[in-house]
C-alpha cells in the first residue's frame, strides 16, 4: 500500500509542479502583454510585478518538482511488496488528493509571499536609486 500511496504522491506532486511551473506565462494575453511592454517614466510597475510573481511560481514549481522525483526514488528504492498488487484502493487515492491540495494551498500562499516581498524589495531598490540621483 505504501508503495501505490507513494506512487500516486508523484503524480499529485508534479502536476501541481506543472501548473506552477505554467502559471507564471501561460495565462499572458496579448493585452496583458501590450500592457506589460508599454514605456513608463523611470520603471513599469507592470514588469515588476509580472516578474516577481514568475519568481516565485518558478521557485515553488522546482521545489515541487524535485520534490516529486525524491519521492519517486523513495517509492522505487522500497520497490512494490505483495500487497501492492492489484488495484489502488480508494483510500490511497483520497488521501493523496488531499495531502496534494493541502500542499497546493500552501505553496499557493508561499509563492504570493515570495512575490510580495520580492516586489517590496525591487520597489524600495528603485526608491534608493531615485534618492541618490536626486542628490547633489
Amino acid at each position: 500500500m505504501t508503495y501505490s500511496y507513494l506512487q500516486v504522491t508523484t503524480l499529485v506532486l508534479t502536476c501541481e509542479s506543472a501548473l506552477f511551473l505554467l502559471k507564471g506565462n501561460f495565462w499572458l494575453t496579448p493585452q496583458a502583454i501590450a500592457v506589460l511592454s508599454q514605456p513608463f517614466w523611470d520603471n513599469n510597475p507592470f514588469i515588476v510585478e509580472s516578474l516577481a510573481n514568475q519568481y516565485g511560481d518558478t521557485r515553488i514549481g522546482a521545489i515541487l518538482l524535485i520534490l516529486a522525483f525524491l519521492v519517486q526514488i523513495i517509492a522505487l528504492g522500497r520497490g512494490p511488496m505483495i500487497d501492492d498488487i492489484g488495484p489502488t484502493p480508494k483510500w490511497i487515492l483520497m488521501s493523496s488528493l488531499i495531502a496534494g491540495a493541502a500542499i497546493f494551498l500552501v505553496c499557493w500562499w508561499t509563492s504570493y509571499t515570495i512575490s510580495d516581498h520580492i516586489s517590496s524589495d525591487v520597489r524600495k531598490i528603485f526608491s534608493d536609486i531615485r534618492a541618490r540621483e536626486s542628490t547633489p
